[in-house]
C-alpha cells in the first residue's frame, strides 16, 4: 500500500465490497452508481484511493480480447468524488490520482498477468462536454505528444463508441519519475 498525505492507494478484495458499495452511492457516475454498474465482479483487478476508510477514486482493469490475446483495459470505470486532486496546476502527474497513482498498480498488475501485456486506456468518444469528453479531446491528445501513449485505433466497445490509447509504459514511468521523483512504484518487466 502506498500513501500520500492522508490518502492511501491500494489494490482492492472482496472484503472492501461494502467500501465500494459506498461509494457509489455516495455520487452519480452513471456508470459506477451500483456494483451491477460498475460490473464489480465480472472486472477482476480494482484498486482505490482511501481517505481513511472511504474510497474517493477507484478503477478497474481487464483483459480486453476483442484487440488482442495480450490487450489490457486500464483505469476501466474510473471514478472519482469531487474535492479530490492532489493539487493544482498543469502536471497530470501532480494533480491526478488516476494517472499517477493507480495507473501504476494496474500496470504492475496486468504485466504479472501477462509479461507481453498490450496496456490501453479507453476514452468515450461523445459530445456532452464534460469530463469525458475534454479528457477525449484533451488531455490524451496532450500526453500523446510527450510520448506517454498513442491513438491506437477507434472502435465500437461494448455499445460505446470508443478511442483506445496504447500505454507507452517506459516513456509513462519516466515522465511519471520525472514529476514525482523516485516512490513505491517503480517498475522493471520480466
Amino acid at each position: 500500500m502506498a500513501k500520500l498525505g492522508k490518502l492511501k492507494f491500494r489494490a482492492l478484495t472482496n472484503n472492501d465490497k461494502s467500501a465500494v458499495e459506498e461509494f457509489c452511492n455516495s455520487q452519480n457516475f452513471s456508470n459506477n452508481t451500483s456494483l451491477e454498474k460498475m460490473k464489480w465482479d465480472w472486472c477482476p483487478f480494482w484498486c482505490a484511493a482511501f481517505d481513511g476508510d472511504k474510497i474517493v477514486s477507484i478503477a478497474g482493469a481487464h483483459e480486453l480480447p476483442e484487440v488482442s490475446s495480450n490487450a489490457y483495459r486500464l483505469l476501466f470505470r474510473g471514478a472519482q468524488l469531487p474535492g479530490y486532486t492532489l493539487g493544482t496546476g498543469r502536471d497530470i502527474f501532480k494533480t491526478g490520482i488516476h494517472l499517477s497513482y493507480l495507473l501504476p498498480m494496474q500496470i504492475t498488475w496486468a504485466l504479472r498477468m501477462n509479461p507481453d501485456a498490450e496496456l490501453y486506456i479507453s476514452t468515450n468518444i461523445n459530445n456532452d462536454g464534460g469530463k469525458s469528453q475534454r479528457m477525449n479531446d484533451t488531455m490524451m491528445p496532450l500526453l500523446a505528444k510527450r510520448g506517454i501513449w498513442e491513438l491506437e485505433q477507434s472502435m465500437v466497445l461494448f455499445n460505446v463508441p470508443q478511442r483506445l490509447w496504447r500505454i507507452n509504459v517506459q516513456t509513462y514511468m519516466e515522465e511519471r519519475s520525472r514529476s514525482l521523483g523516485n516512490d513505491n512504484y517503480t517498475h522493471q518487466k520480466s
